[in-house]
């Protein structure tokens, strides 16, 4: 199973990135100063445009499985009140000025700690649909092969709450 956005399913509205402007705006000016760096999970070997996952399956002849929540799907499922704060941040932001120049030195800080706690809502969620799957394709399958990032393992692990008997290759982390 490979730690990659699933396709298909029900279509988040095109208008679900509104739900969360501070992440947005930190992640246009992430873009603007530095290029996504590829997580060792979905990384692409040397000899072709394969993930190290899909390598691995062909050569043990396993079947790939996907599993994680796309960043619209994110968007959609988000809590109510972090989409009120965010859109808080960003007001205060744009318009604080108006009502005390404080306000806006305040929301320069508000609205990247708004980033992190959405990543940190995100990566909860993630971690869950990743441990539902597991449980899914655990009934599904005899035994798993789970690639994902090094955040992901320790938290998938205690979600499963030892219904996996979980093996790791001493050589999969650095």
């Amino acid at each position: 199973m490979e730690h990659a956005e699933k396709t298909g399913g029900e279509e988040p509205s095109q208008w679900v990135v509104l739900k969360n402007p501070s992440i947005i705006l930190i992640q246009l000016l992430t873009v603007w100063w530095q290029k996504r760096k590829r997580s060792a999970s979905d990384r692409v070997t040397e000899e072709s445009q394969t993930s190290v996952a899909e390598e691995v399956a062909e050569e043990l002849e396993l079947e790939v499985e996907y599993t994680d929540l796309s960043w619209l799907q994110r968007f959609d499922q988000q809590p109510l009140y972090l989409t009120a704060a965010s859109c808080t941040a960003v007001l205060l932001l744009f318009f604080g000025w108006i009502l005390h120049p404080s306000l806006s030195f305040l929301s320069i800080l508000f609205v990247p700690t708004m980033a992190l706690w959405t990543h940190g809502v995100h990566m909860g969620m993630r971690d869950q649909k990743m441990a539902e799957d597991l449980r899914k394709y655990g009934d599904q399958y005899s035994g798993i092969v789970f690639f994902a990032g090094d955040d992901h393992i320790d938290s998938v692990g205690g979600l499963l709450d030892g219904g996996f008997e979980i093996v790791e290759d001493e050589d999969s982390r650095p």
